[in-house]
C-alpha cells in the first residue's frame, strides 16, 4: 500500500518538475491516484471478498463501473428495474453539471491509460489539428442510439461504455499478461538449480517477491486465461493505436459516456475559459489540448475535459480556470449534431433492439451456454449484464469467460462457464458467509443474483452427460472414476456401476466400473468435465438449463 500511495505523490512531483503548472500537476496526481485505486480494486477482487475489504472496506470492487451514469441508465431501462447500486453514477453527472467533462480528464481509468500510452509511444507524432471536426458528433449519436435501444429492451452500453471497456480489458487482457510476464521474471529462473546455487541471494529475493505478490493477490496462484483473449486484446490495442491518428481519439469521437457528460456540462459554471479579447491566437493552446476543444479564439464547453494543459502555455493569460465566462467570449464552436442526425440515431436504436435479439448460432451450440450461479433467466440476464468482466476476474476457478454468439448478438461478451478451463466451485464461499456465489458480489447490476451457500448448492446450472464415443470406460472398456471421485455433491451426482465387459484383445469377460450421471442430483458445476483426463474433447460434458432465480 505504501507503493500505491507513493505513485500519485511521485506523479505530482514530476508534473511540477516538468513545469506543467500546478493545475496539470494536480490533475496528473489525481489521475494516477484513481488509476491505482482502479487497479487495487480489480486485483483484490478475489476470495474471500478482498475487494470489499481493500482500503478499509470503503470501496466495492465494482466501484468504477458504478460511477458510469450511462451504464446505470441503460441497465435500468433495458431491465426495467431500479438498481440502487448504480446511483453512484449520479455523482458523475453532478460533476459534469458543475465542471463539464471533469470525469473524463481527471478520473476515467481508460482516459488515463490513453494518456500514459500516448506519452510513452506517440508523443512525438505530428497529428494535425485539422482532423478535429471529423466524426466529432459520433459520440452524441451513439449515446442516443444506446439509450433508445435500452428503452426497447436491448442493452448495448456495455460494449461502448469506457468503464466496461477498461474493466474488461484490464481483467481479461492486461492482468493475465502482466501476471504471466511477472512469473517469467520471478519463477522461471528458480526452476534451474544452477541459478539457485550460483546466485542464492537473488534467488531468495525473487522467491520472496513472488510469494509477497501472491499474498497480496497481485499475482494469481494458478494461470488464468480467457476465451476471446485475442479478440478483446485486439479491440483494446486498436483503441490505443487510434491515438496515432489523433490524441484521445476515442474520447473525442466515439465515447458515449463522454457525450452524455458533454451535454450535461454545456452550461457548466466552473471550468477553463478563454478570453477572446486577450487572446492573440498564437495557437499554443490548440497544440496541447488533448481533445481539440479550442477552435480559433473559442473554447467548446462540451468538449473541454478541464485538464488544464492549455492554461500554462498561454503567453498572455487568456486562458484561466474560473467560475463563469469572461465578458469577451467568441461564439462557441458547434459540436452537437443536428436534429435530423439525432432522429436517425434514435431510429437506429429502435432498429437495433430486434436485430440484437437475433440468435446467429446453431441450437446445438446454445446448449453449451452455461451461465453463472444466480444468473437471471436468459432474457433478463442479457438485458441486465453490462459485460464489465468483473465476475470473470473474480471467479476463483477461472470458470467464467466472455461468450461469443451462443446467445445471439445481444449476448456477446456476457459471462458463461467453460468447464474445460475452469469449473464453478461448489463451496465458492463457505457457510459462514452470507453469500455463496462470489461472482454476484462484484456484479454491479444484479444480473447475477446473490445466493446463500445453501441456495448455491441447490442451484442447477446444467446437467452432465457422458459421451459414449469418448469416455474411457465406454470406449476402451477400462475403469476410470476420475469424474466420480471429483464430483463435489455430497451424495455424488456421478456414481459408478459394476458391469461385465468383453476384452477386445483376449475375449475374456471381466468386470469394470463405469460411471453414470444421476440427473436428479447433478447441478452442472462442470468439475467433472474439467478433471476428465482425456485431451481435446472430454468424455463428459455439461449442457445448460435455465437458472430458477
Amino acid at each position: 500500500m505504501t507503493v500505491v500511495a507513493a505513485v500519485p505523490v511521485l506523479t505530482f512531483l514530476i508534473g511540477l518538475i516538468r513545469r506543467n503548472g500546478f493545475l496539470v500537476a494536480l490533475r496528473m496526481t489525481i489521475q494516477a491516484a484513481f488509476l491505482m485505486l482502479f487497479l487495487v480494486l480489480l486485483t483484490q477482487a478475489v476470495l474471500p471478498l478482498d475487494g470489499y475489504e481493500a482500503l478499509g472496506g470503503r470501496f466495492p470492487a465494482d466501484f468504477f463501473v458504478r460511477l458510469s451514469p450511462l451504464l446505470a441508465v441503460a441497465a435500468m431501462l433495458a431491465g426495467q428495474v431500479f438498481i440502487a447500486g448504480l446511483l453512484l453514477g449520479g455523482m458523475t453527472l453532478l460533476s459534469a453539471v458543475i465542471a463539464g467533462r471533469f470525469f473524463c480528464g481527471w478520473v476515467c481509468p481508460l482516459g488515463t491509460t490513453f494518456d500514459i500510452f500516448d506519452w510513452l509511444f506517440l508523443r512525438h507524432l505530428d497529428r494535425p489539428g485539422a482532423r478535429d471536426g471529423f466524426l466529432r458528433g459520433v459520440k452524441y449519436l451513439a449515446l442516443v442510439g444506446i439509450l433508445v435501444a435500452a428503452l426497447f429492451g436491448a442493452e448495448a452500453a456495455g460494449w461502448f461504455d469506457p468503464m466496461s471497456i477498461v474493466t474488461r480489458s484490464y481483467a481479461i487482457v492486461v492482468l493475465p499478461v502482466a501476471d504471466e510476464g511477472a512469473k517469467v521474471v520471478l519463477e522461471k529462473p528458480l526452476e534451474h538449480e544452477t541459478f539457485r546455487t550460483d546466485m542464492p541471494r537473488l534467488a531468495k529475493a525473487l522467491a520472496r517477491t513472488d510469494s509477497t505478490l501472491k499474498d497480496l493477490n497481485i499475482l494469481y496462484d494458478a494461470r488464468h486465461y480467457y476465451f476471446q483473449f485475442a479478440t478483446l486484446g485486439g479491440v483494446f490495442a486498436a483503441l490505443l493505436l487510434l491515438q496515432a491518428y489523433q490524441k484521445r481519439f476515442w474520447c473525442r469521437k466515439v465515447c458515449p459516456l463522454g457525450g452524455m457528460l458533454a451535454i450535461c456540462g454545456k452550461w457548466r459554471p466552473l471550468g477553463v475559459y478563454l478570453d477572446s479579447g486577450t487572446c492573440v491566437d498564437c495557437g499554443k493552446c490548440r497544440q496541447v489540448c488533448p481533445v481539440g476543444a479550442i477552435q480559433g479564439k473559442a473554447l467548446s464547453p462540451e468538449e473541454c475535459t478541464f485538464c488544464g494543459s492549455c492554461v500554462a502555455p498561454c503567453p498572455v493569460d487568456a486562458l484561466s480556470v474560473r467560475v463563469g465566462a469572461p465578458a469577451s467570449v467568441e461564439k462557441r464552436p458547434a459540436v452537437l449534431p443536428g436534429r435530423r442526425e439525432f432522429l436517425l440515431a434514435a431510429a437506429s436504436g429502435i432498429a437495433a433492439a430486434p436485430v440484437l435479439s437475433l440468435n446467429t448460432q446453431r441450437q446445438a451450440d446454445q446448449v453449451r451456454l452455461v451461465r453463472p450461479p444466480g444468473a437471471q433467466d436468459e432474457e433478463r440476464f442479457v438485458a441486465a449484464c453490462v459485460r464489465c468482466g468483473e465476475c470473470m476476474k473474480a471467479c476463483p476457478q477461472n470458470a467464467l469467460h466472455p461468450a461469443g454468439f451462443q446467445a445471439g448478438l445481444a449476448g456477446v461478451w456476457t459471462p458463461r462457464i467453460v468447464p474445460v478451463i475452469g469449473y464453478c466451485d461448489y463451496n465458492c464461499l463457505t457457510g459462514d458467509q452470507p453469500v455463496g456465489n462470489f461472482c454476484a458480489t462484484v456484479c454491479p447490476t444484479g444480473a447475477i443474483k446473490k445466493l446463500s451457500p445453501e441456495e448455491k448448492h441447490k442451484t442447477r446450472l446444467g446437467t452432465a452427460y457422458f459421451r459414449t464415443d469418448k469416455c474411457i470406460p465406454y470406449v476402451e472398456r477400462l475403469t476410470c472414476s476420475v469424474c466420480a471421485e471429483h464430483c463435489p455433491v455430497p451424495e455424488k451426482a456421478i456414481k459408478d456401476e459394476e458391469i461385465e465387459v468383453k476384452d477386445f484383445k483376449t475375449g475374456v469377460i471381466r468386470k469394470i466400473l463405469r460411471p453414470y450421471v444421476d440427473t436428479a442430483l447433478c447441478i452442472g458445476c462442470g468439475q467433472c468435465e474439467n478433471v476428465c483426463p482425456l485431451r481435446g474433447e472430454k468424455g463428459i460434458r455439461v449442457e445448460r438449463v435455465r437458472s430458477v432465480v
